[in-house]
């Protein structure tokens, strides 16, 4: 398991069974392809479009193919009328910038941020995995931020340098004070996590994953906990609609909600992508989803 995203695709040591299919808004053939963030997605480095999101890389490939004919693809608008709708990359980078200074657990010192079409790439080195994660979450809060590519790298001082036993009994213990009835497994290789096992919620696999990103010398981690639902597919949609209806910073008559046993497709118009990820998460909350086909598109 690679411990860095990938820049495009081909890239060795990239854990996937196919190739993405050329943008079919700009034909383009070089990509995003992200190994360690949650959830994953393709995204075009020449358009900066970019498809619906998957647990796995593969599959965020596989999702990226079959709707290769763009009606499912998201695509950044930088021209026409929407253009004057949305914010300047000049502008989120800045707040970008000033939201990482702002965040008292990141050392921003080596931080590099770029922004096209609203799309943001941080790059540089910091020395923790969970700085990485943080850094990523910051980034997504700016206003007119629709996706963000993390090639931050992790250094770690010498002395977080830690045998991965050491860090597999550390994990192990972090989540069996977070979650002691799940039965999950912890695989440790040169410092990168793996979790694997069976939940009935999703928010278990989220919480086992949350205990393991707090654990000093890891440097990434991959969930591969599966939830298995209980739940019936008329209940699922009743109670993420239900979810979606509370949610204070989402306009519910703009989402709808598929569900074909565990799976859940969400479809409509937001704001922002922390709207997007805000409707995921909420839907994710519900009992028996397994997984998530988001296709809620960006329309500032």
């Amino acid at each position: 398991m690679p411990r860095n995203p990938t820049k495009a695709a081909g890239d060795a040591g990239v854990p996937f069974s196919g190739q993405p299919l050329p943008c079919p808004f700009c034909g383009g053939s070089d990509f995003w392809l992200h190994s360690d963030i949650h959830p994953k997605f393709v995204a075009c480095k020449k358009c900066s479009a970019f498809g619906p999101t998957a647990p796995t890389v593969s599959q965020a490939i596989e999702r990226w193919n079959i709707r290769q004919g763009g009606e499912h693809l998201f695509k950044v608008h930088s021209y026409g009328n929407e253009a004057s709708a949305m914010r300047a990359d000049s502008d989120i980078r800045r707040d970008v910038e000033d939201e990482l200074w702002w965040d008292p657990d990141i050392d921003a010192t080596d931080i590099a941020v770029t922004v096209r079409n609203g799309v943001v790439t941080l790059a540089g080195f910091v020395r923790s995995y969970m700085q990485k994660y943080q850094a990523e979450s910051d980034a997504k809060r700016v206003a007119g931020v629709v996706a963000v590519a993390n090639d931050i790298q992790i250094r770690l001082p010498d002395v977080d340098e830690r045998p991965d036993p050491e860090i597999a009994r550390d994990a192990v213990a972090r989540i069996k004070g977070e979650r002691p009835w799940d039965k999950i497994r912890v695989i440790v290789k040169d410092g990168w996590l793996t979790l694997e096992g069976e939940v009935e919620w999703n928010y278990q696999r989220e919480r086992a994953e949350e205990a393991a990103r707090r654990v000093r010398g890891m440097k990434g981690i991959t969930n591969s906990v599966e939830v298995k639902p209980r739940a019936t597919p008329m209940a699922i949609r009743r109670k993420i609609e239900e979810a979606l209806r509370r949610a204070a910073e989402l306009d519910a008559n703009r989402i709808t909600v598929e569900t074909n046993g565990g799976e859940v497709i969400l479809r409509g118009t937001v704001r922002s992508w922390a709207e997007r990820q805000e409707a995921e998460r909420a839907a994710w909350l519900a009992p028996g989803v397994a997984k998530m086909d988001n296709r809620i598109s960006i329309n500032p």
